[in-house]
């Protein structure tokens, strides 16, 4: 049996050997396909992961559910619900009034490391504040401004602590971390520290400022569940498990079916092509070694007539095709992932930046 397998390696061995100019066409066949095909892999995947991206910066935030302005106590009924998986929380403290931001809100607000993050508006450069006078902001608010991109400096910000009152609060802060901005989004985050919260919010009683629709002092929610199916109804559920009625919770719209279905529109032409190019190097690849074994015939036949069997024939040819992929597939893939990794930037036009979020919205 060993000597069968042995003379069947040696016959399969010399058999690929006669045959170069078969095995570089089959080799470049088998190379071209898998080179197509990954590379077209490659872009679907970025493309729909750049879609998804977009959408949430469009919303301003990658979580599942957004609250509007609530108090702590209405905070911890929600997070302690079941189906809550994870949340960032924000403190509202007002928007920045400075002439310079004229046509651009900033929000000034404190934010733990989840809300930042799931806001996209996490510092890149520096840290989120811990001191009471440090601050974080974009570089859009930094450019409307006219300030350089330099921590350590000094930001003065102008707000009201009530939003119908006419006093103005002026505070000075000094940069701790800056971000990317995204000017598609609705607003800029100013981060401030808990400690600068706490120095400002002292005193302030949540539910007064809720009915007198002030914001200073009050909660916002970013949330994640264990299951991003039927958000609206989650959302529903949870508002009517805690009993509150008083508190909005928003699906974030980047999961909403109709986004799904046009990222599957998008990438539908790309997964076509796939297929055919599947499909014709599969008939490319197999009219190959169906001329390579008509040649051969008289080859196969000597060895019929020497007794050969049926199956020793079979896997002397795949043991030539195996040969041959093992050649060509891993080339192909190495070439077509660095193919499609060079065209995604160029197939694909992503936004910069970061996305944000809005009072009452996210």
């Amino acid at each position: 049996m060993k000597r069968q397998k042995s003379m069947i390696r040696t016959l399969t061995n010399r058999s690929f050997k006669a045959n170069k100019t078969r095995n570089l066409v089959a080799i470049f066949a088998i190379v071209l396909t898998t080179v197509m095909f990954t590379s077209l892999f490659v872009l679907s995947q970025s493309m729909v992961e750049n879609l998804r991206n977009m959408n949430f910066q469009q919303t301003g935030y990658n979580s599942h559910l957004s609250s509007g302005i609530m108090t702590d106590a209405d905070m911890e009924k929600i997070t302690a619900h079941e189906a809550v998986r994870d949340f960032g929380k924000s403190i509202v403290v007002g928007i920045a009034e400075n002439k310079e931001l004229t046509g651009r809100q900033v929000e000034i607000r404190y934010g733990d490391e989840n809300y930042a993050r799931s806001s996209f508006s996490y510092p890149t450069e520096g840290t989120m504040p811990v001191q009471e006078n440090e601050i974080a902001l974009d570089t859009i608010t930094l450019d409307k401004m006219g300030l350089p991109y330099e921590l350590g400096q000094e930001i003065t910000l102008q707000w009201r602590k009530d939003l119908n009152g006419e006093e103005i609060t002026t505070s000075t802060f000094t940069l701790s971390g800056y971000w990317d901005g995204n000017s598609a989004a609705m607003a800029s985050m100013a981060w401030v520290s808990e400690a600068f919260v706490q120095s400002q919010c002292a005193g302030i009683d949540q539910v007064e400022q809720l009915a007198n629709g002030q914001v200073l002092g009050t909660v916002m929610l970013h949330i994640d569940l264990y299951s991003d199916s039927n958000l609206e109804g989650s959302a529903e559920q949870i508002l009517a498990d805690t009993g509150l009625s008083n508190v909005s919770l928003s699906p974030n719209a980047a999961y909403d079916s109709t986004m799904n279905r046009n990222i599957n529109r998008e990438v539908l032409p790309m997964a076509i092509c796939m297929v055919l190019v599947f499909a014709s190097g599969y008939l490319i690849i197999y009219n190959i070694f169906q001329i390579s074994v008509a040649s051969d015939i008289r080859f196969y036949g000597r060895l019929k007539t020497l007794g050969t069997t049926k199956r020793q024939l079979k896997k002397m040819i795949y043991g030539q095709a195996n040969r041959l992929s093992l050649i060509g597939i891993p080339i192909g893939l190495v070439i077509g992932y660095l193919l499609g990794a060079v065209l995604v930037p160029v197939m694909i036009t992503g936004t910069t930046g970061e996305a944000n979020g809005s009072f009452g919205v996210c």
